[in-house]
């Protein structure tokens, strides 16, 4: 699964496509046998973004969040101490003691903001 490693986030469909260039043929449910044992070994995350389940390689990252554009889906991962700190800070105050975190906030990226589409006419 070298193409998966070489991805930030990829989905299902994104994989295939990768995998059965050149007339070479992966069956999908291999796909889909060996992500989920990435994602059950640690190496691999699955995250739904919209409508589609993204598999995100965590094995050369460590947490992080997410920007995600509803017009493009384009996502940009961040790390910010600060809202680390504050996830802390706020988990502390309430009683609580962290175990995972999933911070997703979504927008539009310059490029949908500077070209939007126009909604269909119903």
């Amino acid at each position: 699964m070298l193409a998966f490693l070489k991805q930030d986030h990829i989905t299902i469909r994104g994989l295939y496509g990768l995998l059965n260039r050149n007339g070479r043929r992966t069956p999908l449910n291999t796909i889909y046998r060996t992500m989920r044992v990435l994602c059950e070994n640690g190496f691999a995350q699955a995250r739904r973004f919209g409508e589609e389940t993204h598999y995100d390689n965590i094995s050369t990252k460590g947490d992080h969040d997410h920007l995600i554009c509803t017009g493009c889906g384009h996502i940009v991962e961040l790390e910010d101490p600060a809202i680390e700190g504050l996830r802390q800070q706020v988990a502390r105050a309430n009683g609580f003691h962290l175990t995972g975190r999933n911070l997703e906030l979504y927008g539009l990226c310059a490029g949908c903001r500077s070209h939007p589409v126009p909604p269909e006419i119903a």
